[in-house]
């Protein structure tokens, strides 16, 4: 099967670099209420309202490696809803930050290889698992069979079709 590979936007050096900021405290920024909302709302199990809060988090400018995870988490959700182009929008948001947490830059860069190694966009997935990997060596964390698997079936939908 002949993949469309233009479909995904380009992965470039700005979503590359190796640096990440993991910051203890609370968020800063105008957003950071609803950031603290969106992180109560999402350890409730209310996904939908902590959608929402991490958007407004996100748009009120709530800063540092707390947007990091706004844009990860919101990018994970357009995951679940089936919104391919969404989530690599928010992951690679993510990765462009200058200060990103090691966590989120794991998370994102994990994905959007699965996403591209799936699209046959080869040398910018290297790139991504690169980053990935080197992150992964400092928190430890496991691969995740079912999170591949997931976008790698909502990768081959979104490209066959050119819709979610």
């Amino acid at each position: 099967m002949k993949r469309n590979v233009t479909t995904l936007p380009p992965i470039s050096g700005e979503h590359l670099h190796r640096n990440f900021f993991d910051k203890p405290g609370e968020p800063t920024g105008s957003g950071g209420r609803h950031w603290l909302a969106a992180r109560e709302a999402w350890n409730r199990g209310n996904e939908d309202a902590a959608f929402e809060l991490w958007q407004a988090a996100i748009r009120e400018g709530v800063e540092g490696p707390w947007l990091s995870t706004a844009y990860c988490i919101v990018g994970e959700v357009f995951v679940k809803r089936g919104d391919l182009a969404a989530a690599v929008d928010q992951f690679l948001k993510c990765l462009a930050l200058p200060d990103r947490s090691s966590e989120n830059t794991w998370e994102s860069a994990q994905r959007l290889y699965y996403i591209y190694d799936e699209a046959g966009r080869s040398e910018e997935a290297a790139a991504v698992r690169e980053l990935a990997e080197l992150m992964n060596r400092r928190i430890g964390w496991a691969h995740m069979p079912s999170v591949e698997a997931e976008l790698r079936e909502l990768t081959r939908r979104f490209l066959a079709t050119g819709k979610r």
